[in-house]
């Protein structure tokens, strides 16, 4: 019995060894839609492993990730200050996907979209896409993946892995819409409510007098 306790000691830290490789680590993306129409910012988490190039609009942003080395212009226009940006990449072959979207509130059976996250992917490259514009061209075809926004809240998009990488990007968006209010009931005013009343008291009144006519 005594042997036993090494081997198995062993196989319990080949075991977690093992687990913990296989494990990816993650960094964060976060998109942040101005509830004043200033635009949109882009925040990356602490230590994000991979050089970037950013572009922001009024209504989107965009994310160049060079995960096979220094930025490098591929598709993107920009700056040598602030690293080359991804705008158009259908030039470059690449498929330019809508991965995920949030929708307004109440509407899954039928989305009403207010954002979109597209993914283009080049060799050494992620491009991310992110459009706050609800007439965003979708080529009919709506994302696998909808997310109800609640108002003011950053929520999860969507997690990408990186290839020849042990590490996945997870990207949330915050949208700068209100959502999630719904209409307010109208309430009679008084003066409705005691027209309604003088009335039916009126009818009941009259109900009376037939009642009695025919006895």
């Amino acid at each position: 019995m005594r042997e036993r306790v090494p081997t198995i000691g062993i196989l319990a830290a080949v075991l977690v060894a093992l687990l913990c490789v296989g494990q990816a680590s993650a960094a964060d993306i976060n998109f942040i839609e101005s509830r004043d129409g200033g635009g949109v910012s882009v925040g990356f988490s602490a230590g994000f492993p991979f050089t970037v190039g950013v572009f922001t609009t009024q209504e989107s942003a965009y994310v160049a990730v060079f995960t096979g080395g220094a930025p490098r212009p591929v598709g993107v226009f920009g700056t040598a200050e602030t690293g080359y940006v991804a705008m158009f990449t259908q030039g470059a072959g690449a498929p330019r996907t809508a991965v995920a979207a949030l929708i307004e509130p109440g509407t899954m059976s039928n989305p009403v979209i207010s954002d979109v996250l597209f993914v283009t992917r080049i060799p050494g490259v992620i491009v991310l896409e992110f459009q706050s514009d609800s007439d965003v061209a979708l080529s009919g075809k709506l994302p696998s993946r909808l997310i109800e926004e609640p108002p003011g809240s950053l929520d999860e998009m969507y997690t990408l892995s990186v290839e020849g990488q042990n590490i996945d990007i997870r990207i949330s968006a915050q949208s700068g819409g209100e959502g999630g209010t719904p209409p307010a009931q109208e309430v009679p005013e008084p003066g409705t409510v005691l027209l309604l009343g003088s009335g039916l008291l009126g009818l009941v009144a009259v109900c009376r007098r037939l009642h009695r006519s025919y006895r």
